[in-house]
């Protein structure tokens, strides 16, 4: 999918929002793009971003340590947030 979501928890807390088990079904996030986008925008709001307003702060906040970050993916996040807003 647009983002990689790692742990079960996360893949159970993500499920349990959007009504799919990703656990059994964790092949979906990367097949299934209404799943997809649902998933992007439920693990936004686990991790406190519900209206995304500010993309430089998510990216930071899922990539902490990754020198240049914000640079290198804030042009696809602002694009793949104003896909699925």
């Amino acid at each position: 999918g647009p983002i990689q979501i790692t742990g079960e928890e996360t893949y159970r807390k993500v499920g349990d929002a959007i009504g799919v088990d990703l656990i059994k079904n964790p092949h979906l996030l990367s097949t299934n793009d209404a799943v997809s986008k649902a998933a992007v925008k439920a693990y936004l709001k686990i991790k406190g971003f519900s209206n995304y307003s500010k993309p430089e702060d998510m990216i930071k906040s899922i990539n902490p340590g990754e020198k240049d970050i914000v640079e290198k993916r804030l042009p696809t996040y602002e694009a793949y947030l104003k896909e699925i807003d």
